[in-house]
């Protein structure tokens, strides 16, 4: 089981977040920040498998868990 850090407060640029897509869970790093959502960058394995065209994708952020906060 993967380890959630908090669901409470907004992700920042860099860090990693769990999200739900077509019954899935799939891993991504922000790399921007939105009033509403991120924006995350997604591997080539969530990307074929939700038939997307570009690694990017957004997530409100009531729908994301921070799993790793950001590299410094």
């Amino acid at each position: 089981m993967i380890k959630k850090l908090d669901k409470k407060s907004k992700a920042q640029v860099g860090e990693e977040v769990l999200f739900t897509r077509q019954d899935k869970e799939h891993e991504g790093i922000v790399y921007k920040v939105q009033d509403n959502s991120v924006l995350v960058v997604i591997s080539n394995e969530s990307k074929a498998y939700l038939g997307y065209e570009t690694n990017n994708t957004v997530v409100a952020h009531k729908n994301y868990f921070v799993l790793r906060p950001a590299k410094r």
